[in-house]
């Protein structure tokens, strides 16, 4: 691994750089529409970007956590418009529809929960 890339094992995902980001990406992801849903946003530098070209909007992890950053004009979310902008749940769980969700309109609201709280882990060797 180079210095540009963190891995962590527990999460089993990689933060690369932009210009390393092969894992996670696909032509048009990083162009345009990802950098439209942060853009009013300072992602903290502890953030792990997990975004992945099929999910519904880019996502970082955090303690555990899976932050999902949807588009600000409800009206271009694939989820609708009546969708909270910021949604988090358990990285671990990613993909499973059981996966418990807490949902925020404000950013202020999701750093506070993923500051304050870890997400509860199950790790079996």
């Amino acid at each position: 691994m180079t210095d540009d890339v963190t891995y962590d094992p527990m999460l089993q995902r990689v933060n690369m750089s932009p210009e390393n980001r092969g894992l996670f990406y696909e032509e048009g992801y990083y162009d345009g529409w990802y950098e439209e849903c942060i853009a009013d946003l300072s992602i903290p530098d502890e953030w792990i970007d997990s975004s992945y070209a099929n999910d519904v909007c880019p996502s970082y992890i955090f303690k555990g956590w899976q932050i999902w950053i949807a588009e600000a004009d409800p009206s271009k979310r694939e989820n609708g418009a009546d969708c909270p902008r910021f949604a988090v749940s358990n990285c671990l769980y990613y993909g499973y529809a059981e996966n418990d969700w807490y949902q925020f309109e404000t950013f202020e609201g999701v750093l506070r929960h993923v500051s304050t709280k870890l997400a509860k882990w199950i790790y079996i060797k």
